[in-house]
């Protein structure tokens, strides 16, 4: 069925249940948000694959979901793809009861028009499963790029089946939910007699009521720079301005081409692949103190490392003082070229942020015995906070991490107001699969990968607060 929720709204929904009827309507949508088809096929012999038709025409632009369930907790989906060419990605799923019932969503967004009958949609399963159940439902008035907002998933006995809670966190969401039960649905998720279930939901963004207007206007402001990767703002008015090669420059205020003279050039800096120098910040006292943090790689031996080093400005704020690097943290050395990361910034609570990638080794960054693929947290000297949330003193944790689960973390902000710390994790190779993601940055918490990217119901992951599929294209996410 589909419901418009305001944003924010807590809910907990159950709807569309497996075995019941088609959706329907149960309040007045939003312009343009409506159900538009639905059909099923509930084989009673294990199956391999599963087809199933959509019976009338498919406009293009719209939404279809399919749900895929079994009464076999070995089933594992090989595939789901239709007849129309339509790209469909998982929203939320496996959820295995303990009793062997299964449930998953799956979804294709902007599809393509198909006539009458023209349109099947085929699941494909490792081996064949017992009981399969496949719904497919089409919905229109649904965003085109980044449909998912928010899931939810649960499993147990009783009489009635529960998603879970999941919070909304735009102005209209298209809801789906469906469940697997051992016995029947008796109603939207009650189940007669009390049996195993599971449950998950999925709200859907809502289409804007018309496409944003483009006023961005480009405009060269600074020339004669080499690869700038990061810039920031002294309390006079300059600039400064980093390459990734090490070299920092600085522009006058009103300036449109940096001093011949550069502010620094970092000894045993190297470029190669994403390393480099990749940000700077400056001191919360930077004009008392002149100090400004820089992360970038350094030259070790046959290999790099990244580094990250406070240095003091001269007192015009032109220059640096001779000597005066201090390595506020480093990493080990490894000489991998890509996923570095990275950003630098204080919070509001004087504590330096540090961003790390995987290095290219996924693996790395759901270890808490190595700095990649994080969010590091240290005091302005480079001493550990006592309250980081993985400090284990001569423990083989690296007790600088705040957060992990992290792919590629090019850039971080803290929100001025709110003191959130907004990220943007770069999304995977496979562009069938990936998703760009903005997360929100919280202490302890696992971002998911490589577990899966974009939203997530594998148990203590948090989701992005927003993401966007590849969908076969590029889409990297360059700020947060």
């Amino acid at each position: 069925m589909t419901r418009p929720l305001a944003a924010g709204l807590l809910f907990s929904v159950l709807v569309i249940a497996l075995g019941a009827t088609a959706p329907s309507p149960i309040a007045a949508a939003p312009p343009g948000i409506a159900f538009i088809q639905a059909n099923s096929a509930t084989p009673q012999t294990p199956q391999a694959a599963v087809s199933v038709a959509y019976l009338e025409a498919q406009a293009a632009g719209h939404l279809d979901v399919v749900i895929v369930g079994a009464s076999d907790s070995s089933a594992q989906v090989q595939s789901v793809a239709d007849t129309a060419n339509n790209t469909y990605q998982k929203a939320v799923g496996p959820t295995v009861n303990t009793s062997g019932y299964v449930l998953s969503v799956y979804f294709a967004a902007n599809t393509s028009a198909a006539a009458a009958g023209a349109n099947t949609v085929t699941v494909r399963f490792a081996a064949p499963v017992s009981f399969p159940d496949i719904r497919i439902a089409e919905y229109q008035g649904i965003d085109p790029v980044n449909p998912v907002d928010v899931v939810a998933a649960g499993q147990g006995n009783g009489a009635a089946s529960d998603s879970g809670a999941a919070t909304t966190t735009h102005a209209y969401d298209l809801l789906v939910g469906a469940n697997q039960v051992q016995t029947t649905t008796a109603s939207a998720g009650g189940v007669a007699p009390a049996g195993n279930w599971v449950m998950q939901l999925v709200a859907f963004r809502g289409a804007a009521s018309s496409p944003p207007v483009a006023t961005f206007t480009n405009e060269t402001v600074v020339q004669n720079l080499n690869f700038a990767t990061t810039m920031v703002f002294l309390p006079d008015g300059k600039m400064f301005i980093g390459e990734i090669g090490g070299t920092i420059r600085v522009v006058p205020p009103g300036g449109t081409q940096p001093d011949a003279v550069p502010v620094n050039v970092i000894p045993n800096a190297v470029a190669t692949g994403d390393a480099g120098l990749l940000d700077l910040t400056l001191d919360p006292n930077f004009a008392q103190n002149g100090y400004y943090y820089v992360f970038y790689a350094q030259s070790v031996a046959n290999s790099m490392r990244d580094r990250v080093s406070r240095f003091t400005a001269t007192s015009d704020w032109r220059g640096t003082v001779a000597g005066s690097e201090f390595v506020v943290w480093q990493d080990d050395p490894d000489s991998n070229p890509g996923h570095h990361g990275a950003s630098v910034a204080f919070g509001p609570d004087g504590k330096l942020y540090i961003s790390t990638g995987d290095h290219d080794v996924a693996s790395n960054s759901q270890s808490l015995t190595n700095y990649r693929g994080k969010v590091l947290r240290v005091n302005a000297d480079g001493t550990i906070p006592s309250d980081n949330p993985f400090v284990d003193g001569p423990g083989a944790n690296k007790d600088e991490i705040w957060a992990y689960g992290l792919r590629n973390p090019f850039r971080f902000s803290f929100d001025p107001m709110s003191g959130l710390l907004y990220l943007g994790d770069v999304g995977g190779n496979d562009h069938s699969t990936a998703y760009e993601e903005v997360d929100v940055i919280v202490r302890g918490a696992n971002y998911g990968w490589p577990l899966c990217e974009g939203p997530c119901s594998v148990a203590g992951v948090t989701s992005p607060m927003y993401s966007y599929p590849h969908a076969g294209r590029d889409a990297a996410i360059m700020g947060g």
